[in-house]
């Protein structure tokens, strides 16, 4: 780790070339490391229009380790710290003689805002995926309130898939070129339907289970006393679905597409002690209990006459 060291003038900045391929340097002079006592050195970062980076340095010793990288992490990182470039980590790889360059190929920038077909408002939360000819995923945005996005991909054709609940998946082709080309989204809204079902565990219905459509909005339903549940208004997709009681039935969940009704139903398997006790959730009124018992003190016990035999892990009282 380097830190400024205190004199008069930090740092420096400067334009070299011309255009289009000037540079802006920013000069970090008077380097001093954090674990060691030895001159300062002079770092240097340079943001070039091809979109390159290139780092270097100046007055490096080369016996010391720790001016060399021995104990730093070079590279570069987005803005958010998602992505970035580990050219070294704790290594002596710097040198006075040679530039670190981090290249990026020619680009464009896309750009649009995802709206309904329906009335022509912005979609908020809209995930808009850049997949090149091989289907692989370069960049995932999501829109904001405005429903805007924008990114920077290589020259070159790319598919834009834009996903949003309560809409219809889109697919559609876009040539990046050098500057900005605008793509505007437009969303059909998708039909929506009713998924219903029976939750059981070994073929008896559950009540209180909870049934939920993974990664949506739509809120968890609870079955009632005969295992039945209603989603209502799930737009068509493919989505899963779990069925869960919670501590007493291991949780169910199974993919389905939603394209018109649907009834889906989950047998649960019942949580099981080695005894062989279950359990199950019931509603209930607390007892009021009026016969007090003659007990105080700690690690204290007494004796209670049981009004009929009870058994517990088969052992009988």
């Amino acid at each position: 780790q380097l830190s400024l060291r205190d004199v008069d003038a930090i740092f420096f900045t400067t334009v070299t070339g011309e255009a289009p391929h000037r540079g802006l340097v920013v000069e970090y002079r008077n380097m001093v490391g954090q674990y060691d006592d030895a001159a300062p050195v002079d770092f240097e970062v340079t943001f070039w229009e091809d979109h390159s980076v290139t780092f270097a340095y100046r007055n490096l010793d080369p016996e010391d380790p720790l001016e060399l990288g021995g104990n730093a992490s070079i590279g570069i990182e987005s803005a958010d710290g998602r992505e970035g470039f580990q050219y070294s980590y704790y290594e002596e790889s710097l040198s006075e003689s040679d530039q670190i360059r981090f290249s990026y190929p020619p680009s464009g920038f896309v750009e649009g805002t995802v709206t309904s077909a329906a009335d022509g408002t912005p979609v908020e939360g809209a995930t808009v995926v850049a997949r090149d000819g091989s289907g692989t995923a370069l960049r995932t945005m999501t829109t904001g309130a405005d429903g805007a996005y924008r990114t920077e991909l290589p020259i070159g054709q790319w598919e834009l898939v834009t996903s949003a609940f309560g809409y219809v998946t889109q697919t559609r082709e876009v040539t990046v070129v050098d500057g900005t080309v605008r793509e505007p989204i437009v969303l059909e809204v998708a039909s929506t339907h009713t998924i219903t079902g029976v939750v059981s565990a070994a073929g008896e219905p559950v009540a209180g289970a909870v049934v939920t459509v993974e990664d949506t909005p739509l809120p968890s339903v609870t079955t009632g006393s005969d295992g039945s549940y209603a989603i209502p208004d799930v737009p068509a997709e493919t989505y899963t679905v779990t069925a869960d009681y919670p501590h007493c039935a291991v949780p169910q969940s199974t993919e389905v597409a939603v394209e018109g009704p649907l009834t889906q139903d989950f047998d649960l398997e019942r949580v099981t002690d080695e005894f062989g006790y279950t359990c199950d959730l019931e509603p209930a009124a607390y007892v009021e209990v009026d016969t007090p018992v003659e007990l105080s003190g700690d690690e204290a016990t007494t004796s209670v006459d049981l009004p009929f035999p009870v058994t517990l892990y088969g052992v009988g009282y």
